[in-house]
């Protein structure tokens, strides 16, 4: 991948709402995919456009075993990945996280994006420290933030600074992609009730793709979800045979009484989305 910069001004801004435009000035030709890493029980996604990379979330870190090292940082090295641009940090579980320490060692990172809500979090603080992120390029999500990447849009949703969780999960950072050809919405490990307070803000959540909340677990991806968000494929990134039973039996009912075809990296590894006049579509 060519070399480049990011240029970021800012467009605007009103309560609640941070709009920034990102433009990427890349040379070469290059793809715009979705690839969803199958990272065993946890999450990351790369999106590539515009020369660009943004990683959604940096996949697992157990006591014997770093997703970052062993997995993500191949599969990027694969995909032709000399620099993440932008690291998007749903919430502070480790199988999120994780392997952000290792892809730091691997590929220089450009920013991060965090919910405010994790500020003071002691374990993201952790992970920023060993991966030697400066917090000069760090941003704390405090409500809505816009980017724009190429002929796409991220549309970054968190908590406000200050609103009262039950736990970690319920501070995941939403994030929707929107742009020529394809959309797609990734929830971090929101219940239902993270569901529903997104929702309600508005904004627009249709997408193609849906990455399913929490690996499938029976309290996420929900009805109100499926009917906002509409998809034709919903993605459950989860452990082969893992020891919480994701994805959940009531979960893929709620999936299938949507018409949404399961894809699953447990069984089919990781999966490649292409644009499409009809939306993204499966390589």
């Amino acid at each position: 991948m060519a070399r480049g910069t990011w240029r970021v001004g800012l467009a605007g801004a009103a309560v609640g709402l941070l709009l920034l435009a990102v433009v990427v000035l890349r040379s070469g030709a290059s793809s715009t995919r979705l690839t969803f890493l199958a990272v065993g029980q946890g999450d990351c996604a790369v999106f590539q456009h515009a020369g660009a990379t943004v990683l959604i979330d940096a996949g697992p870190l157990t006591d014997t075993f770093d997703a970052g090292e062993r997995i993500v940082a191949p599969e990027l090295g694969r995909l032709g990945v000399e620099t993440i641009d932008l690291v998007l940090l749903s919430h502070p579980d480790s199988d999120h996280v994780g392997g952000l320490p290792a892809l730091a060692r691997r590929f220089p990172i450009g920013r991060v994006v965090i919910p405010a809500v994790f500020r003071e979090h002691a374990e993201m603080g952790r992970v920023l420290k060993e991966a030697g992120i400066a917090m000069d390029r760090v941003s704390w999500l405090d409500g809505r933030l816009v980017l724009g990447v190429g002929r796409f849009t991220l549309r970054l949703d968190g908590p406000p600074r200050g609103t009262p969780l039950e736990n970690d999960n319920d501070g995941s950072m939403f994030v929707h992609l929107s742009g020529d050809g394809g959309t797609a919405l990734f929830t971090g490990d929101a219940g239902f009730e993270g569901e529903l307070r997104m929702l309600r803000r508005g904004g627009g959540w249709k997408a193609e793709v849906l990455k399913a909340g929490h690996h499938g677990s029976r309290t996420s991806t929900g009805m109100s979800l499926l009917r906002a968000s509409a998809p034709r494929f919903v993605v459950f990134s989860c452990g082969r045979s893992n020891r919480y039973g994701h994805p959940s039996e009531a979960t893929l009912g709620r999936v299938k009484a949507h018409s949404a075809a399961v894809v699953r990296t447990d069984r089919e590894g990781s999966v490649t989305f292409v644009p499409s006049r009809t939306g993204f579509r499966r390589e």
